[in-house]
């Protein structure tokens, strides 16, 4: 009886794997004249050489959940005119994962992300002194004001804490047995 391999497998199984596993790790190309005569066979096929795998990974700028469009062709105009590769990705399946917006090229991720970080601030404060400006004329209701506009949608949230404020405090009185 032959000697087996490590977890059970046959010595030959064992020296396939391991020469499978060094030439889809290596670029060079795969000669039969290289492995023994069992081996031949069952090497994989691989791809010409010409076609080479991306060597960067794309990078994240940021997702587009909850970003008005607005918001999102500013930015884009603004990645275009630094000439920064970029693509858009949509949600996935049932918003599991959100849509995002992708650097193509690493180095160029830095430079993309110091000037998103400026238009986000240059944003914040123009949306700020509008909202600054529409207080000081009056248009930005108060609390109060915004409670009185909608009586009856208050009047029912407040019986919706209410009720389960009492569905909480139930157990304390004895009263849910």
């Amino acid at each position: 009886m032959p000697p087996r391999a490590r977890y059970g497998r046959d010595p030959p199984v064992a020296r396939r794997r391991c020469l499978i596993r060094q030439v889809l790790h290596t670029n060079a190309p795969f000669r039969s004249s290289d492995a023994p005569y069992d081996l031949a066979p069952t090497a994989p096929r691989l791809l010409p050489l010409s076609i080479e795998a991306p060597k960067l990974m794309a990078v994240r700028l940021m997702t587009l959940r909850d970003v008005p469009d607005d918001e999102l062709d500013g930015i884009l105009a603004l990645l275009d005119k630094a000439e920064i590769a970029h693509y858009q990705t949509p949600p996935g399946l049932f918003g599991l994962s959100p849509a995002a917006l992708w650097i193509q090229d690493p180095a160029q991720a830095p430079e993309a992300r110091r000037l998103l970080a400026e238009f986000q601030e240059r944003r914040a404060s123009e949306a700020r002194a509008a909202w600054e400006s529409a207080r000081a004329a009056g248009e930005v209701p108060s609390a109060w004001a915004a409670l009185w506009q909608r009586p009856w949608h208050a009047l029912g949230l407040f019986i919706l804490v209410l009720g389960v404020l009492f569905a909480l405090s139930l157990p304390m009185w004895g009263l849910g047995r």
